[in-house]
C-alpha cells in the first residue's frame, strides 16, 4: 500500500511541476509583444462578425473561414482585446495536455511500452516544446490544428487496437477520427496534408487489405461524407489558387531546409537533432520487428505532412512554412516519449539531455524581440504627430497591426489605407503577393492620391509602408507625396517603415526625396 501511494505522490509531483512549466513558458509575455501582420489579419476577420467572415472573407484570404468564425465566438464570450484574443490558442494548448496523455497511453499499448513512463515523458517535452509554445500564443489557427491532429491520431491508435481486439469498426473512434480530419482541413488550405498522414496511418495499423475488405462501404462513405463537408473549403481553395500561384511571396531555398526543420520539430540545433535521431534508432533496434509498422505510422504522422509539402513547394506554389508545420511537434514529441520508454538507459540520458537543451532554447526564446515591433513604432508616432496629420498606410494592410497597437496603448491617431481598408477594391491594381486583399497601384493613381483633397488639407503626411520593396518598388508612393512636400522624419524597424512628408512651398527633387 506504501508503495502504490509512493508512486501515485511521485506521479502527482511530476505532473505538477511539468503542467507548472507548461503554464509559465505559455503565460508569461503573452501580451507583451503586439500582434503582427498576420495575427492582425485574424482579429480584423474576427472584430467584423460572421456576415464579413462567411461573405467578404473568403474573397481574399486563401484559408477557409472557419478559424476566424471561432475566433469571433470567443470574442464575443471573453472580448477583443489581445488578452482575449490569445486565450483561445492558450485554451488549445492547454487542452492538448490531457489528449497527449491518452494518446501517449494508446501508443505505448501498441508498442508494449511503460504507458505512464512514456506519457510523463510527452507531457513533459509537449511542456516545452518551443514550436508548440510559439503556436499557442498566435491569434492564428495553429494550435487549434495541433488538437484536432492530436485527436485524429488518438482516435487513430484507438481504432487500430480495437480492430486488433474484435476486427470491429468502433463507431465512437471512427467519427472522432472523420471529424478530425473535417476539421483540420476547414481550419487550414494545408490541412489536407495533415489528413492524407492520418488516413494512411490507420491503413498502416490496421492492415489496408483486411480493414476495407471487411468495412469497405463504411470506409468509403465516411470519407465521402467528409468530402461533402470540406467541398466548400476546397473550392475557396481553387478560387483563390490562381492568384496565389502567379503572385505568391513565399520564396523557397534549399538552403534553409535544415534550420525550418529545427523549427517545426522543436530542435534546439544540430545537437539536440543528433541526440533524437540516436535515441530514436536505438529505441526502434530495442523494440523488435513486431512493431515496426506502429514506428512507421509514426514516421508517417510526423513526416508525411513535411514532405508533401515540400513537394508542392517545388512543383505547384512555395506552401513549405515553419509554422503551418509546427503542428507535427506534436508528433515528434510522442516519438521522442516512445523513444525515451523503449528498455534503454542511453534513451533515458539521452530524453534528459533532450529535456534540458530545450528548456534552455525555450528561455532563450522568451527573451526575443517581436516580429514586429508596433508598439515602438507607435510611441514613436505619438512623438511626432500633430493635430491634424494622418497616417497613410500603403499597402493597406500595414494599417491592420498598427491599428491594433495603437489601441493597446489607448492611442488614437488618424489611420488612412491606401487606396482602401482590407479588402483592397480598385480595378486598376495588381496583387504582388497572392492575396486578393491587397493590391499595388500604378504610379499615376498613386499621384492622384497623392494630390487629392484630403491630401492637399493634410498638412503632415506619415507614410507606413509594410515591406515596401514589394508593395512601393522604386518609391512610387513616396516620390509622388513628394513633390509637394519635404521629409521631416524617419523610422524603421524591418518591415515597417514610416517617412513624414511635410508640405513645402518648393517642391523636393526626386532624389532628396529617398530616405
Amino acid at each position: 500500500m506504501a508503495t502504490i501511494l509512493s508512486r501515485r505522490l511521485s506521479l502527482l509531483i511530476c505532473l505538477a511541476a511539468i503542467i507548472a512549466a507548461a503554464l509559465w513558458f505559455r503565460i508569461n509575455g503573452i501580451t507583451a509583444h503586439p500582434f503582427w501582420l498576420d495575427e492582425a489579419y485574424s482579429a480584423y476577420a474576427a472584430d467584423k462578425g460572421f456576415g464579413f467572415i462567411f461573405n467578404v472573407l473568403p474573397s481574399y484570404e486563401t484559408h477557409p473561414p472557419f478559424y476566424s468564425a471561432i475566433l469571433s465566438a470567443w470574442a464575443g464570450v471573453f472580448g477583443n482585446s489581445i488578452a482575449a484574443f490569445r486565450s483561445l490558442g492558450l485554451f488549445a494548448g492547454l487542452l492538448l495536455f490531457p489528449l497527449c496523455w491518452v494518446t501517449a497511453n494508446e501508443v505505448a499499448r501498441a508498442l508494449k511500452f511503460d504507458s505512464r513512463l512514456f506519457a510523463l515523458a510527452a507531457l513533459a517535452l509537449l511542456a516545452v516544446s518551443p514550436s508548440i509554445v510559439y503556436i499557442t500564443k498566435l491569434v492564428r489557427p495553429y494550435a487549434l490544428m495541433s488538437l484536432a491532429y492530436l485527436l485524429g491520431i488518438w482516435c487513430v491508435f484507438v481504432l487500430a487496437r480495437r480492430y486488433r481486439e474484435t476486427k470491429q469498426l468502433e463507431v465512437k473512434p471512427w467519427l472522432g477520427y472523420l471529424t478530425s480530419l473535417a476539421l483540420i482541413i476547414w481550419l487550414h488550405n494545408l490541412g489536407a496534408l495533415y489528413a492524407v498522414a492520418l488516413g494512411l496511418t490507420l491503413l498502416i495499423l490496421v492492415g489496408p487489405v483486411s480493414f476495407i475488405r471487411n468495412h469497405l462501404r463504411s470506409f468509403f462513405i465516411g470519407h465521402f461524407l467528409v468530402a461533402l463537408v470540406v467541398l466548400p473549403a476546397f473550392l475557396m481553395l481553387l478560387d483563390q489558387a490562381p492568384t496565389w500561384q502567379q503572385s505568391a511571396w513565399l520564396r523557397f531555398s534549399w538552403g534553409g531546409v535544415g534550420l525550418s526543420l529545427y523549427t517545426i520539430y522543436g530542435l534546439s540545433g544540430f545537437g539536440a537533432f543528433a541526440i533524437s535521431a540516436l535515441m530514436i534508432g536505438n529505441a526502434i533496434f530495442k523494440t523488435g520487428k513486431s512493431k515496426r509498422l506502429v514506428w512507421l505510422g509514426l514516421f508517417t504522422l510526423a513526416f508525411l505532412p513535411m514532405l508533401l509539402s515540400l513537394l508542392a513547394t517545388v512543383t505547384i506554389v512555395p506552401v513549405f512554412l515553419s509554422r503551418t508545420l509546427a503542428p507535427l511537434s506534436v508528433v515528434f514529441v510522442l516519438v521522442l516519449a516512445a523513444a525515451t520508454a523503449a528498455p534503454s538507459i542511453l534513451n533515458r540520458v539521452g530524453f534528459l539531455a533532450m529535456l534540458l537543451l530545450t528548456s534552455i532554447e525555450m528561455v532563450a526564446i522568451q527573451k526575443l524581440p517581436p516580429t514586429e515591433n508596433w508598439y515602438s513604432a507607435v510611441a514613436w508616432l505619438k512623438s511626432h504627430m500633430a493635430p491634424g496629420d494622418v497616417i497613410y498606410a500603403y499597402p493597406n494592410e500595414g494599417a491592420l497591426p498598427l491599428s491594433y497597437a495603437l489601441r493597446d496603448k489607448g492611442i488614437t491617431l488618424p489611420i488612412r489605407p491606401i487606396p482602401g481598408p482590407v479588402p483592397a477594391n480598385d480595378p486598376t491594381g495588381w496583387f504582388p503577393t497572392g492575396s486578393r486583399g491587397v493590391v499595388s497601384l500604378p504610379q499615376y493613381r498613386l499621384e492622384a492620391i497623392a494630390a487629392d483633397a484630403q491630401s492637399r488639407k493634410t498638412r503632415t503626411v506619415w507614410l507606413l509602408r509594410l515591406g515596401a520593396s514589394t508593395y512601393d518598388k522604386n518609391d512610387g508612393f513616396l516620390n509622388a507625396l513628394s513633390r509637394t512636400r519635404r521629409i521631416i522624419g524617419h523610422w524603421n524597424q524591418n518591415p515597417i517603415d514610416i517617412i513624414g512628408l511635410r508640405q513645402s512651398p518648393q517642391v523636393t527633387p526626386r532624389e532628396q526625396a529617398k530616405p
